[in-house]
């Protein structure tokens, strides 16, 4: 039998403009059935209701992290922890204790982080240094997602030398020998992670389950994880299927891009559904695209070049065109689509493809995004607007955009840096009127 629960002698803060704070509120079967004072709500309950006193104590409700890749929080004792470290030597030495107590022969992967801001000496870490502190594996330590180091075991082992060439939408990082580096920058990574043993499914359940878990002590409710490939949708449904999300979770799903036309049209179409599929608790919220790479990374597209270079960009991970025919095609299935996109040219790009898609088929109330947008332009924005993208959607809070133009400041001119802390020119020129 589903007992209904009075929760009383509180202070709900409700966001409901007509009953913006109450007392006290029923709940049955995971929904709440009534909202009100005291004595309003117990009778409604009835007698047999649990009755549970909060003590005066103040409810809010939870928050949506809009932007998060949850498993990476349920990943402590499985990767190096590198978020505290603060100097190349300190890097090396926790790689150094965690690769010790690993199996010769077997991967040694770090957690996120962000070397050049992070470590005094503002760089990443060289394949010559790895190889000394994890002499006996491969290592591979991805940063925000657009950079990655190996060692020369890790490169042994995706194939890459002096021959190899550049790979499409990616860069690795040489000498003046033509000597692989260890730093590979966006698509140069999939060299690598094509041979490296992904997470099981089971692996990516305990991950999500434990980084659902933190999430939780923070009030958060619920996530848009914006990047996921088949098998971590996967354990996300094995969770929901045994009851064990503890947060409502919107998909983003990431089919691979490089693909020909005609495969990613297969690909999109034979899943047999399109955004939305689901329940409130796990669903397919769009599709995943990423345009260009990072705003403190120097792979952000850029229309202007970046200082100490006239000829340097930043990086599109795929031409225009590609992108544009990806967008239309996901469109026409259905598909709602998300595209990351940090500089102002890589703005360009992904709204010329929305437009494109929009003439195929309208897009307003869609919700097509605009991911991050942090170095877009008041008149991007705006061209947004008249679309209705939901423009700047994700990953864009106080305290990341004042990180992000600390660190930016570095390697781009003032105007460029300034433009990340105008979040009200991204609200403003967001929202559909």
């Amino acid at each position: 039998m589903i007992m209904t629960s009075a929760y009383v002698n509180g202070h709900f803060l409700t966001l409901d403009s007509e009953t913006p704070v109450a007392s006290a509120v029923a709940i049955r079967d995971g929904r709440f059935t009534a909202v009100g004072d005291d004595a309003a709500v117990l009778a409604h309950a009835g007698p047999d209701a649990e009755v549970v006193d909060l003590g005066g104590a103040t409810v809010i409700p939870g928050f949506n992290d809009s932007h998060c890749h949850i498993e990476f929080a349920g990943q402590a004792g499985l990767v190096v922890d590198l978020a505290g470290v603060g100097t190349v030597a300190e890097a090396l030495a926790a790689i150094r204790d965690f690769a010790a107590g690993q199996p010769a022969g077997e991967w040694v992967t770090g957690s996120g982080w962000h070397p050049p801001s992070q470590l005094v000496e503002a760089r990443y870490l060289t394949r010559a240094e790895l190889d000394e502190a994890a002499p006996r594996n491969p290592v591979f330590l991805p940063t925000v997602g657009h950079v990655a180091m190996t060692n020369s075991a890790g490169l042994e082992r995706a194939g890459i030398d002096e021959n190899t060439p550049e790979p499409s939408g990616g860069t690795i990082e040489r000498d003046s020998a033509g000597r692989a580096t260890g730093v590979l920058y966006e698509h140069a990574i999939d060299l690598v992670t094509a041979v490296k043993p992904g997470w099981t499914t089971e692996e990516l359940e305990q991950q999500f389950a434990a980084g659902l878990a933190q999430a939780n002590s923070f009030g958060i409710t619920s996530v848009l994880q914006p990047y996921l490939h088949s098998r971590g949708i996967r354990a996300l449904q094995r969770l929901w299927l045994d009851g064990r999300l503890t947060a409502r979770v919107g998909v983003l799903w990431a089919p691979d891009p490089s693909v020909s036309l005609g495969e990613w049209r297969r690909t999109v179409e034979a899943t047999g559904v399109s955004s939305w599929f689901g329940d409130e608790w796990l669903k397919l919220a769009g599709i995943k695209l990423i345009s260009d790479g990072g705003m403190t990374l120097r792979t952000a597209l850029m229309r202007d070049a970046y200082p100490g270079d006239g000829h340097d960009h930043g990086m599109a991970t795929m031409s225009a065109e590609h992108l544009a025919d990806l967008v239309v095609a996901a469109h026409e299935r259905d598909w709602r689509l998300g595209v990351h996109c940090v500089g102002d040219q890589a703005v360009d790009r992904v709204l010329d493809a929305f437009e494109a898609a929009d003439r195929v088929r309208p897009i307003a109330g869609r919700r097509f995004a605009l991911i991050h947008g942090s170095l877009g332009r008041r008149e991007q924005f705006e061209r947004a607007r008249a679309r209705c993208a939901a423009g700047a959607a994700a990953g864009v809070s106080a305290s990341s955009t004042w990180w992000g133009s600390v660190h930016l400041s570095k390697t781009t001119r003032p105007p460029t840096t300034v433009r990340t802390t105008s979040k009200s020119l991204m609200r403003s020129a967001s929202t559909p009127r």
